[in-house]
């Protein structure tokens, strides 16, 4: 051991180390400094924080052969050194590399670039760390045929391991680079409309429009049609208003220049037609054409209902009364609904909705199968005549069409108190109403209004006794309701 040469050989390589670092901090930022970019500022720092932990290695390792220090100790300590050497380095070009790589990145002004840059930094970084490793471990002496080797043996493990997320990684590039979408933007991926909160390296995060997360992978996306609605610069929308055959030539005439007003008047509308174009079998109808500058789809809706509403409100003021639907309405056999019409439109403002002097059919079916409607009136009042073919009927029908059973006829006050219910014999558990208007309105009547229930249809024995079990229904002391599997108990009455 020649502690001399150590100590000496230490000192020096010391004092070239706190040169270098004395340099770097006062003596070369003054010409940095005049430059137009910071980058050489940046990397003068990051050189000057590292100059002196390296240096101090590189100055151990140079005076290490004058230890005289065991083999093996001697392996031990060299290596140890170059581990430290190759960390401080590979950190150094990691920090310089990244920073002149986001440089390049901002002074081309491609914000995706930045953001696509941002994201596969963790992968370059070990790119590095792998480069720098390979090379520690042969200047170690290490055989780098068996390395590799084993890289080789581990690479397709790896690369099945791999599959998904690099599948995953090139679908988020494809989004980034392609911009199908970007954050903010509302967009509908199949069954799914939402808008984009946050683009992953693996999956992007959408929040849909009645609030919940959507998480869909990036590969599914980038397989998927998708409808960018932001990307919409003017939306055309095409429309059907029908008009029922009681309105007038002069309302009908007058039609498409309210429904210009209301939509004029709203802020991105622009109307372009509206046009008288079908006798159809319950109605009159408009074709209505106009287009909604805007790319926010939350303003198109704002804009699309507000047009709606105020064709409503025109509507209602001429008169001009829209045909209700011939369809099916499920009833909730949990609750009890109440259902209005007003007949000839002469009656109480509570009974304006849905239905007003039109004819139409209806069938309610019952949502839980197995069950049955039933309809009970509450009030009940059509128009008559003195003519008893133009009176105002209500058909009733035990199924889901007018080709049932007829159940009954009501006019006049004739329902009133009546329960209508669909019979056991009934597999539908349905009942359809058909309404016919004669169309004379004279006023005064009021139309019916009815609450709408389910229950599980039974048999009706008659009996003239009295019983004990099951109870008699309040209305017909002889009759009682009796289920299926239910037992029918007598009692003996003495007289």
């Amino acid at each position: 051991m020649d502690l001399t040469d150590f100590l000496a050989k230490l000192l020096i390589g010391s004092a070239i180390t706190l040169t270098l670092s004395f340099l770097c901090k006062t003596v070369f930022p003054r010409f940095t400094k005049r430059s137009k970019t910071d980058f050489d500022d940046f990397v003068l720092n990051a050189f000057a924080a590292s100059v002196v932990p390296f240096g101090l290695v590189v100055t151990l390792i140079l005076a290490q052969d004058d230890l005289g220090l065991p083999n093996n100790i001697a392996r031990a300590y060299d290596t140890s050194l170059r581990i430290v050497g190759t960390i401080i380095l590979i950190r150094l070009v990691n920090r310089i590399g990244a920073r002149f790589l986001f440089g390049l990145v901002r002074r081309a002004g491609a914000d995706d670039l930045q953001q696509l840059l941002q994201s596969l930094l963790p992968l370059l970084k070990t790119v590095v760390w792998a480069i720098g490793t390979l090379v520690l471990l042969q200047s170690l002496g290490v055989k780098m045929t068996v390395i590799w080797g084993l890289l080789s043996a581990g690479g397709i493990g790896i690369g099945l391991a791999l599959k998904e997320p690099a599948q995953e990684l090139f679908a988020y590039l494809m989004i980034l680079l392609d911009k199908p979408f970007t954050v903010g933007q509302f967009i509908t991926v199949g069954s799914t409309s939402a808008t984009v909160e946050r683009i992953g390296v693996r999956s992007t995060h959408l929040r849909s429009l009645r609030g919940e997360q959507v998480v869909m992978s990036n590969s599914t996306l980038t397989g998927s049609t998708i409808l960018n609605f932001a990307e919409m610069a003017q939306r055309r929308m095409i429309y059907s208003i029908g008009v029922t055959y009681s309105t007038s030539v002069e309302q009908m005439k007058a039609i498409p220049t309210m429904v210009q007003a209301v939509i004029d008047a709203q802020a991105h509308s622009t109307f372009n037609r509206c046009h008288f174009t079908e006798f159809a079998d319950s109605s009159l109808n408009f074709e209505l054409v106009y287009y909604i500058d805007t790319r926010d789809f939350t303003v198109a809706l704002n804009e699309q209902q507000a047009i709606n509403l105020g064709i409503m409100e025109a509507f209602a003021q001429e008169g001009i009364i829209v045909p209700m639907s011939n369809g099916t309405v499920v009833v909730d056999c949990d609750a009890t609904q109440t259902i209005y019409f007003t007949d000839d439109n002469s009656g109480s403002t509570d009974f304006q909705d849905p239905y007003s002097n039109q004819d139409y059919t209806i069938t309610l079916c019952p949502d839980v199968p197995g069950d049955a409607v039933q309809v009970n009136f509450l009030s009940f009042d059509l128009q008559t005549n003195a003519n008893p073919n133009n009176n105002d009927v209500l058909y009733a029908y035990n199924g889901d069409n007018t080709g049932a059973d007829l159940v009954g006829a009501g006019t006049g006050n004739s329902f009133v108190g009546v329960s209508i219910t669909a019979s056991i014999d009934n597999p539908t558990g349905c009942v359809t109403f058909q309404f016919n208007v004669n169309n004379n309105a004279t006023g005064g009547d009021q139309g019916w209004v009815a609450e709408v229930t389910c229950v599980t249809p039974c048999s009706y024995p008659e009996a003239g006794i009295e019983l004990a079990s099951p109870e008699s229904f309040p209305d017909n002391p002889i009759s009682v309701g009796v289920c299926p599997d239910e037992i029918v108990t007598f009692e003996r009455s003495h007289s």
